[in-house]
């Protein structure tokens, strides 16, 4: 039997041009702050980038938590991106990613930024500063 997942992550990216202005109207919202981190992703996928090709994507993170991640994408909407989540937390991060990395996947994308959590009537809001920009 196949398990069935219930975590589905519905995540849409909008760029901030004042970051104060939204954390000031979320709070005003009464949104509750869960913590800032500097974060750290690596994105593994195999030299031919085949899981990309199947629309997998396998990241592990480190910030808040150690946590190894695989997304499936489950739509083509350019509105916003909705993928099934299997996640789980892990000990000893660098450890698992040597581990992929002797099963053939590669580090492809490095990524850190500074995130901070705000949870608003049960919908979690992440904002991300990046040196690209600040995203929510």
């Amino acid at each position: 039997m196949e398990k069935q997942n219930k975590n589905i992550e519905t995540e849409i990216k909008i760029k901030l041009d004042n970051l104060e202005s939204f954390v000031s109207e979320l709070l005003e919202m009464k949104a509750t702050v869960v913590g800032k981190d500097l974060q750290r992703t690596v994105r593994m996928d195999t030299p031919n980038m085949d899981l990309e090709k199947k629309k997998l994507f396998l990241r592990v993170r480190s910030g808040f938590a150690n946590i190894v991640t695989l997304k499936v994408k489950n739509n083509d909407n350019k509105d916003f991106m909705q993928r099934d989540e299997y996640e789980t937390e892990v000990k000893d991060i660098e450890t698992l990613s040597d581990i992929f990395s002797i099963l053939c996947f590669s580090k492809r994308l490095i990524l850190e930024k500074y995130r901070a959590n705000f949870v608003l009537q049960d919908v979690k809001i992440s904002v991300d500063e990046v040196p690209f920009g600040i995203y929510v």
